[in-house]
């Protein structure tokens, strides 16, 4: 595996302080729908794929279409899934997808990350809150972002779980990328997830639920 190929990028830093609404769906409509409620509010949206195998729900498991790349939006998809290699492919053809991430429990972590620099993606690993931080200290230089998850994944609207609090502590005492985390995101553990380190704040049913989005997505920023 070539240099080239596993070198992370020097200009991989992303924006202190990201809130970044996740979007699920089970059909074209759905998606389209959510983007177009969204994409008003923060600049990167997360695509929440997942195969109903490495987790046991399914969201955007379909021959997705997504819009052409322009300023207002952008997207890092979540790949939950056994075969990110697979799905890497099916969002190269996308402009607009500009990270992916792969999860190290997913067994195909060097192959995964050589097909994203190929596709000439950002990459990123996710670890579940079962997996050790120090899981990621071989491929650290390789990457551009590391995934916290704050909750198992595939499990919508879950409560944060605190004791993911010390892990992202661990994985910036590991790195100096940015960190991501995602799951039982609101107003008051958001402020907990940044004081531990957090740079990115993955968002969902907080957000999608609400009965004002712009206020709840405000909410957020104000508590980063």
């Amino acid at each position: 595996m070539s240099e080239h190929v596993l070198q992370a990028s020097s200009t991989s830093r992303s924006p202190a302080r990201a809130v970044v609404p996740a979007i699920i769906a089970s059909s074209q409509q759905e998606l389209d729908e959510r983007i177009a409620q969204l994409r008003g509010l923060a600049h990167t949206l997360q695509l929440d794929v997942m195969d109903g195998s490495f987790v046991a729900n399914k969201s955007l498991a379909f021959e997705l279409t997504l819009p052409d790349k322009t300023q207002d939006v952008s997207f890092e998809a979540h790949l939950m899934v056994v075969d990110p290699v697979d799905w890497i492919s099916r969002l190269a053809k996308w402009d607009a997808v500009v990270l992916v991430y792969i999860h190290l429990e997913s067994g195909h972590t060097e192959e995964a990350i050589a097909a994203a620099r190929s596709a000439g993606k950002r990459v990123g690993l996710a670890i579940n809150p079962g997996t050790q931080a120090n899981a990621l200290a071989s491929y650290i230089q390789s990457i551009d972002e590391v995934l916290v998850m704050t909750v198992n994944p595939g499990q919508y609207g879950s409560a944060f779980l605190p004791e993911t609090l010390q892990k992202i502590k661990q994985v910036k005492s590991l790195c100096d990328i940015p960190v991501e985390v995602d799951g039982g995101i609101s107003d008051v553990t958001i402020a907990k997830a940044q004081e531990a380190g957090a740079d990115k704040f993955v968002v969902g049913s907080y957000v999608v639920r609400a009965k004002d989005r712009r206020a709840a997505f405000d909410a957020l920023q104000r508590a980063a």
